[in-house]
């Protein structure tokens, strides 16, 4: 299993951008050169150009921009407008520049950084008549698409969580083609030998790369049913809601009631693919609430393994996503346990909050959200969703009530809850003291 402390990165892994933002808003208020000199690093003022570092370079050509603006402001507008003025062309810098990270790159197929599963690219495989896969798709592309979006995210010190399937909803010919992969082993090999063992070796290298989330939300194709092997019953879940997505917009029943055995299969199958390609980065399954994933688990290695045969085929972490359902939290949900020990049978992982929202917080806000999942043992909380694309979706929280969230966790770095865990994916990192040097804020402005 990968280091503990690849995962524990799971919850700083905004912070980086949180505090560039957050620290970068704050010169831009500044009332003169004067006071933005004195919260830059001094050294960089005082310096021959050619006894400068990099960052301190950049750091200066910074200060110089700033001091070049404000003269030419209060030439032409006067004393009084100059701060305006500044604070316009600043602004017109973060537009052309930060906010398409903020509001594309966060909203990468991310599982969750800022939340969700967002996809950017939804690509099919490459299927022949009888469903067997033949290659990543149609045109052979993905791979360089997936390459240059871990690209971008890469030069923001990002990471990307890529997901794979979604168990959650269906449309017929998206079903009708998973079913062959889930159903028949054979038409899953050439998935697993064409496009997915492919896809992970040409990604491996990738320093943006988080890791991969095989399906989200399984349970919503789960059949309910008693089975006598523990491994693969799920009677449990029985009027809990587990089993959703069996039924169509009409209410007529589909074929996605899947026995448990054959998701577990699929899903052991997969992770063994992945890691027999790259043994590096995690692989994770998010579970649709603390029913499927803590009070049972649903996807331990012995019934993973046991089902699909792949000693390898285990997850990394695991994730519990939840929501209040009228009004209230269930007993055994997150942000009501004492803490993530809590979930016995999940002991020996990572557990992360895979998906939750102040919509649906039981009343809890979302800054008490992610400083509870930081303070009692979670190993990260990843925010629904990023982009709200739906009007109907009541779970979800717009992207500026999820960045205030994220602020909360800005400069912690309590050792004994997990820490601020440096990512270094550029050459920058997401510092845990509260000045970023210029560098950041150099990216900040001129990307």
């Amino acid at each position: 299993m990968p280091d503990a402390g690849k995962t524990a990165a799971i919850v700083a892994l905004a912070q980086h951008a949180v505090n560039i933002k957050e620290y970068a808003d704050t010169l831009v208020d500044r009332q003169s050169h004067q006071r933005i000199n004195a919260v830059l690093p001094h050294q960089c003022l005082h310096k021959s150009k050619w006894a400068l570092t990099l960052e301190e370079r950049v750091c200066l050509q910074l200060v110089g921009d700033f001091r070049l603006a404000l003269y030419r402001a209060q030439a032409t507008n006067g004393r009084k407008a100059s701060t305006a003025v500044l604070i316009e062309k600043l602004e017109e810098k973060k537009k052309s520049r930060v906010a398409r990270f903020f509001t594309a790159v966060m909203a990468l197929c991310i599982c969750g950084l800022l939340g969700g599963k967002k996809d950017v690219h939804e690509e099919e495989h490459e299927y022949i008549s009888w469903g067997s896969v033949t290659q990543t798709d149609s045109t052979n592309q993905l791979i360089n698409d997936l390459k240059s979006l871990l690209s971008y995210a890469k030069a923001r010190n990002v990471l990307v969580f890529l997901v794979l399937w979604n168990g959650a909803h269906h449309h017929d010919m998206y079903w009708k083609r998973l079913q062959n992969l889930i159903w028949d082993d054979l038409k899953l090999d050439t998935y697993l030998e064409h496009a997915l063992k492919p896809l992970a070796g040409a990604l491996k290298n990738q320093r943006a790369l988080g890791g991969w989330e095989i399906m989200n939300e399984p349970e919503g194709s789960l059949k309910i049913e008693h089975h006598s092997d523990p491994c693969y019953d799920t009677i449990f879940l029985q009027g809990t809601g587990a089993g959703w997505a069996h039924l169509d917009t009409s209410g007529l029943p589909t074929w996605t009631d899947v026995p448990r055995h054959r998701v577990l299969r699929f899903i052991n199958r997969q992770a063994a693919a992945i890691k027999a390609k790259d043994p590096n980065h995690l692989v994770t399954v998010g579970s649709w609430s603390e029913h499927g994933q803590g009070v049972r688990n649903l996807y331990s290695d012995s019934c993973l393994q046991q089902a699909g045969g792949l000693t390898s085929g285990v997850l990394d972490f695991y994730q519990i996503h939840t929501y209040s359902h009228n009004g209230n939290y269930g007993s055994q949900a997150p942000f009501v346990v004492t803490d993530a020990s809590h979930y016995p049978e999940l002991s020996g992982k990572p557990i992360v909050i895979g998906e939750f929202s102040q919509a649906r917080g039981a009343g809890m806000t979302i800054t008490e959200q992610f400083s509870r999942a930081y303070s009692h043992g979670f190993a990260g909380a990843w925010s629904w969703h990023y982009l709200a694309d739906r009007a109907d979706d009541t779970a979800t929280d717009a992207s500026a009530t999820q960045l205030i969230g994220l602020r909360e966790l800005r400069f912690k770095n309590d050792q004994t809850r997990g820490g601020c865990v440096r990512i270094n994916l550029n050459g920058s990192t997401n510092y845990c003291e509260k000045k970023p040097p210029c560098r950041q804020l150099y990216q900040y402005f001129y990307g």
